[in-house]
């Protein structure tokens, strides 16, 4: 069961790193503690839409604009209740979008997805 109340997706983390967020490996082993800007990926770009009163279980879904793909997202439960899913949104082979449900009644979710052309 997740118990973090903001879940972020793989492709989230995988983009944050390779934009170079990360600076304490930097200063671990001697270079500068903060990196140097990093050109951000074309067409980058992030969206994030709030739900009110989500029941236990349903779906709400993030789309990136078209021409777009998702490279990762994530979804906020506030305090309560937790996540109980948290997956890219695919149509037609493509991820488009991201989705997320909680477990248990949100009074408050926020949905969010990366996207880049």
């Amino acid at each position: 069961m997740l118990r973090g109340k903001r879940v972020l997706g793989a492709g989230v983390l995988a983009l944050a790193l390779a934009s170079g967020f990360g600076g304490a490996a930097h200063a671990a082993t001697g270079g500068p503690s903060t990196p140097a800007p990093r050109a951000v990926p074309a067409g980058y770009e992030v969206v994030s839409v709030d739900f009110t009163n989500v029941p236990n279980g349903e779906l709400r879904i993030a789309c990136c604009p078209a021409g777009k793909v998702a490279t990762g997202g994530g979804v906020d439960v506030g305090s309560s209740p937790t996540v109980a899913n948290t997956t890219p949104f695919v149509e037609n082979g493509m991820a488009t979008g991201w989705q997320g449900a909680p477990r248990g009644d949100a009074a408050k979710m926020t949905v969010w997805v990366v996207c880049v052309s």
